[in-house]
């Protein structure tokens, strides 16, 4: 459905009185450094050179902060943690760094393209675009539930798909099981996907599909499944 996001005010990056920065507080509990810095995608804010591009982020990731500070909030996750564990996508050589000399400026392009082969759900596309552009533009974010010992917790991790599922707004909310790591550890994520937000008025198609993958392959298409820890 076609609906508009109400975004708080006091976070909304189009009213803050100072430029984007890292520290720019997109939730009570997130700052843009949350979507920069997180483990599987470490970035830093001088990737992101321009302010229009600084903003493009913002927008997006304000709308994956209600998500996130919702969970946290919320007392049905008061024991756990929900982060960004791959935010931003910088690739080696960027947008708009490498472009012929005495060229329009606006017709810089990419060097690297988008790689595809780092694993997990970034293996897969996102109507018809790999999903580390969708990180890059800020509409693609991946989140991990960890408890109050730092360790993810399958059976919380499913029911706050759930909760996510039942009480916010996204176009694709991914469920995602691993354990194509060297350790033979499963891992569990969220992987949570805006519509196009093209400006100020945070309007977006928000189709909330579903899906559940496990070892980089398409379990449900349709559906939220729990697969628990194999030990």
């Amino acid at each position: 459905m076609t609906r508009q996001l109400l975004i708080d005010p006091q976070y909304n990056p189009y009213r803050q009185e100072s430029p984007i920065t890292p520290e720019t507080k997109l939730s009570q509990s997130t700052t843009m450094s949350s979507f920069l810095g997180a483990a599987g995608s470490k970035s830093s804010f001088e990737q992101v050179p321009i302010a229009e591009d600084r903003m493009d982020l913002a927008r997006y990731w304000v709308c994956h902060s209600q998500i996130i500070d919702g969970v946290n909030s919320s007392s049905d996750f008061k024991n756990y943690r929900l982060a960004v564990t791959e935010g931003y996508y910088h690739p080696n050589s960027g947008v708009r760094e490498h472009y012929k000399p005495g060229e329009d400026p606006e017709k810089r392009y990419w060097r690297e393209p988008y790689r595809n082969e780092d694993g997990g759900i970034i293996n897969r596309t996102l109507s018809g675009h790999p999903v580390n552009q969708r990180k890059h533009e800020g509409m693609y974010v991946v989140t991990t539930l960890f408890n109050s010992r730092g360790k993810v917790d399958y059976a919380a991790t499913f029911d706050c798909a759930l909760y996510i599922r039942d009480t916010f707004f996204f176009r694709e909310l991914h469920l995602d099981y691993d354990i194509t790591s060297p350790d033979d550890v499963q891992s569990a994520q969220i992987g949570i996907y805006m519509p196009v937000i093209g400006d100020s008025k945070f309007e977006g198609f928000f189709e909330q599909k579903v899906a559940t993958y496990y070892n980089r392959s398409i379990l449900s298409s349709s559906d939220l499944y729990e697969i628990t820890d194999i030990d």
